[in-house]
């Protein structure tokens, strides 16, 4: 459950390891373990099969095997698979009514295949944790236990800020589809953040942060395109376009052209008669 992230967890690593794969064929077959294991790709390609389904090993690839899950892992002798494994247990605790609860554990809040960008900052973790192992020393677990978490934190963070940006892009290009399909409608601020359900400050300044442009310059930069094709097909003339895509009048229209490209609409219309014109001599 989600829900337990927020939880205590106590782990114990049974086993870590580094490994860099030889330049010959080298695999771990098809198998299931007892315990969770953590893969954390740092180099080299391979693939990943966990369930029935392949994935890509490769750079900055996080994989989450569960007990019982059957998986294999296979290097690519061209370019030999780098990465750290751990093998640990854990449970859920929580202090409830000044005492220890065990929530008990089935599996991690976890994709089994994902990216994390933040590389150096994910293998230092695992190269500490790793290390700490190796040593043994008199307090060892109660170290790696603190940096497991914290790694585990530091995992769902960029997990959590990979798919909020994933969010805000995915909502940027149904607003940016939606003023495409509806530019000959009149768009305000206003109207586009009662559609998908946002405040209009919000909408700005989302829209600013991810395209690197206003919302109504977009807009109209949209509607000056649109115009420019009803130029070309030279059925209209200027104050009719300038009514289609709402513009409030004819002169407003001709401005945030010339805005755009530099010269009027009429300018724009003669350059294009002209060139049409010769072509037929062509």
């Amino acid at each position: 459950m989600i829900s337990h992230i927020n939880h205590h967890i106590s782990a114990y690593i049974r086993y870590s390891v580094y490994r860099e794969c030889p330049t010959e064929p080298w695999a771990i077959k098809k198998r299931t373990i007892p315990d969770h294991e953590l893969v954390y790709v740092t180099g080299g390609k391979g693939e990943v099969m966990m369930n029935g389904e392949v994935y890509k090993a490769m750079d900055k690839a996080l994989f989450y095997f569960h007990p019982c899950m059957e998986h294999a892992i296979k290097s690519d002798p061209q370019n030999p698979l780098r990465f750290y494994a751990i093998h640990f247990s854990y449970t859920y605790l929580d202090y409830v009514n000044d005492h220890w609860e065990v929530i008990g554990s089935d599996k991690l809040p976890l994709p089994y295949h994902s990216l994390l960008p933040n590389k150096q900052m994910i293998i230092n973790y695992f190269c500490q944790i790793h290390a700490i192992y190796q040593q043994k020393d008199m307090f060892h677990k109660v170290h790696y236990n603190g940096l497991f978490s914290v790694l585990l934190a530091t995992i769902y963070q960029v997990l959590f800020e990979n798919a909020y940006h994933f969010g805000k892009g995915k909502k940027m290009d149904a607003i940016m589809g939606y003023i495409q399909d509806n530019i000959q409608e009149k768009l305000t601020t206003r109207e586009l953040a009662s559609t998908f359900k946002v405040s209009p400050d919000y909408l700005s300044t989302l829209f600013k942060k991810t395209t690197g442009e206003t919302l109504m310059n977009y807009i109209n930069r949209s509607k000056i395109n649109r115009a420019k094709e009803m130029i070309l097909q030279q059925q209209l003339k200027m104050k009719d376009i300038a009514e289609k895509l709402h513009f409030c009048d004819p002169y407003y229209f001709s401005k945030t052209f010339k805005r755009f490209e530099g010269i009027s609409p009429s300018a724009y219309m003669a350059k294009v008669s002209l060139f049409e014109e010769g072509t037929k001599h062509i």
